[in-house]
């Protein structure tokens, strides 16, 4: 399945045993948090998605004196907020989840879910201290799953933080869910996260059946999907942008 751009990644799409299509998920793109997508089998058959890098995006606009600025972070680095600004607008998008993997050629249809999508946080008028150096942090994005029964990995946080006021951190994106083949059957769940990664889908009757997707956090994302029919995979959670 293909990685969420702006959300969370798709889950893997796999036509009914025996036929394969085997292929590459797409990664979450860079600087936007998205979620990688979900695969049907191990490497070197398929691919699993990694998510995408966050990002951080500050704005000042004061009037007296007349100062405006826009910063965009890809980077983990630093700012110095100037002379006369007192208040800040941000948007902070945490690493997106990588994606889950699926069993193995000789199952009957067994997925895995999508990587979640980083966690997302907005403000306008935050209040800042002239003069003063915040440390930025872009979370990077989780791998994906080679090998079942792991789970995708969970996506790093971003965050704006000085040693003198409460951090902002928006939450990594969870990891997608795999097929476990009976051992690990939490990990056929996806991972909690900004927004929480896709389920699995596990059809061995003594398996453990549709993983549930992972719980977004609240006010930054939403749930992960649960695993899916044998066409269609659970996708990653995600949240708007506006």
């Amino acid at each position: 399945g293909g990685g969420g751009s702006y959300g969370g990644g798709d889950g893997s799409v796999w036509s009914s045993f025996p036929v394969y299509p085997f292929r590459a998920a797409t990664n979450g793109q860079t600087n936007t948090g998205g979620g990688g997508g979900g695969v049907g089998a191990p490497a070197p058959l398929d691919t699993t998605g990694s998510g995408g890098s966050g990002v951080i995006i500050l704005r000042y606009s004061e009037r007296t004196p007349s100062i405006n600025g826009v910063y965009v972070f890809s980077n983990t680095g630093q700012i110095r907020i100037p002379q006369g600004v007192t208040t800040i607008d941000y948007l902070v998008v945490g690493g997106g989840g990588g994606g889950g993997c699926g069993e193995n050629p000789s199952s009957s249809g067994d997925g895995a879910g999508g990587g979640g999508a980083g966690g997302l946080l907005t403000s306008a008028g935050y209040p800042v201290t002239p003069g003063a150096l915040y440390n930025i942090v872009i979370g990077a994005g989780g791998a994906g799953s080679s090998s079942n029964p792991s789970r995708g990995s969970n996506g790093t946080n971003s965050g704006i933080w000085i040693s003198t006021a409460p951090a902002i951190w928006a939450n990594g994106g969870g990891g997608g869910g795999s097929d476990t083949a009976l051992a690990a059957p939490l990990n056929a769940q996806g991972a909690a996260g900004g927004s929480g990664g896709g389920g699995a889908t596990d059809f061995n009757p003594a398996g453990p059946g549709i993983g549930t997707g992972g719980a977004g956090t609240p006010g930054q994302g939403n749930s992960g999907g649960s695993g899916g029919g044998n066409t269609l995979r659970a996708g990653g959670g995600y949240r708007d942008w506006e």
